[in-house]
């Protein structure tokens, strides 16, 4: 009889980083990429409820955007398949980036064990979606401050 991992099509590797999500229809949430293979990745959003077969964008922190179509989901954790799959190397240098926490509620958490309830989500899972959300503050700012600076020297901004 064949074990589940089996049928995975890459090996799947556990961490905990923050990322960005937005849906084919425009809503954003930050979240929680639990493990990461080249094919896809788990993410946990404490939001956000999403339906198989969705479409979305996945941006990673401080990666390009990612194609992807949720497969699977329990709860607000769900599975996504990556339209292109990426490199093993970038894989592998995300892994020891942001490992997978050590403390055991945590890791439990990470792992999909235990209870999908924001009010018992653990604090270093906390801590990463609220690193997302400052990362998506400091990108605003940051683009605030360059039409700031556009306008102060009179140029003219389209938007396509």
């Amino acid at each position: 009889m064949s074990d589940i991992s089996d049928l995975r099509r890459a090996v799947r590797l556990e961490l905990a980083m923050p990322g960005r999500l937005k849906t084919h229809s425009g809503i954003m949430d930050c979240v929680a990429l639990l493990d990461l293979s080249t094919k896809g990745c788990r993410i946990a959003s404490l939001e956000l409820d999403l339906d198989t077969g969705q479409v979305l964008t996945l941006r990673p922190d401080r990666l390009e955007a990612v194609k992807g179509y949720v497969r699977c989901r329990q709860g607000h954790r769900a599975g996504i398949e990556f339209e292109r799959p990426l490199y093993l190397p970038v894989v592998e240098h995300l892994h020891k980036c942001w490992p997978c926490p050590s403390e055991p509620a945590a890791a439990a958490w990470v792992r999909g064990i235990g209870p999908d309830r924001r009010s018992e989500c653990p604090p270093y899972i906390l801590g990463i979606i609220g690193r997302a959300h400052a990362l998506q503050k400091e990108q605003q700012k940051d683009t605030l401050a360059r039409l700031t600076e556009a306008k102060a020297l009179g140029l003219r901004l389209r938007y396509c």
